[in-house]
């Protein structure tokens, strides 16, 4: 057993730090093609989200993959589904190998419970079916938490909900610009 948590951790080493923010992967996507609208910059998606810290995001721009489905809900007379808020794209370092990395804005998390981790799941997998990119969407997606004092408590539980599921990586925005875009 503990051989497999080394062997998780050093995929989870691994996939961080690799890749790096591209907008041009997403600017040839179809369902930025489609939805030109929702081509949007980061800042402004944050903010959308209840971001409530400064952002070192300027000019980078995500599909808005809410809006997305917003409008193809309306359009496709049905419920919306509950997917993640943002896609980017991203290219590995030293490669030419192109791919989307989803991403959920957590900014509101005041209880941390099942329930948390269930939508999180439920997000990450309806966005993964539902919507084609045109190119891989890689493993794992990020959840983005605020700068609060409940920081730590947050990413402690959502990391730990998902040891049996899908994995993410946690992080402030500072930590994904940081990570990705630096």
């Amino acid at each position: 057993m503990a051989s497999d948590k080394k062997n998780k951790n050093k995929k989870d080493n691994n996939q961080r730090g690799e890749w790096r923010f591209d907008e041009s992967v997403l600017s040839c996507c179809p369902l930025t093609k489609k939805f030109p609208g929702q081509y949007l910059p980061v800042k402004s998606i944050l903010k959308t989200e209840k971001y409530k810290g400064s952002t070192p995001f300027e000019k980078q721009r995500a599909l808005c993959v809410d809006g997305v489905e917003i409008i193809m809900a309306k359009s496709e007379g049905r419920n919306r589904r509950s997917t993640t808020d943002m896609a980017i794209g991203v290219t590995k370092i030293n490669s030419a190998d192109k791919r989307i990395r989803l991403v959920e804005c957590k900014f509101d998390v005041k209880n941390t419970n099942r329930k948390t981790i269930e939508d999180l799941i439920d997000k990450d997998k309806k966005t993964r079916l539902y919507f084609d990119f045109g190119r891989i969407i890689l493993p794992y997606f990020v959840v983005l938490l605020g700068n609060d004092k409940y920081y730590q408590q947050e990413m402690r539980f959502i990391k730990n909900g998902f040891m049996n599921s899908p994995d993410c990586e946690v992080m402030t925005v500072q930590g994904f610009y940081d990570l990705y875009f630096k």
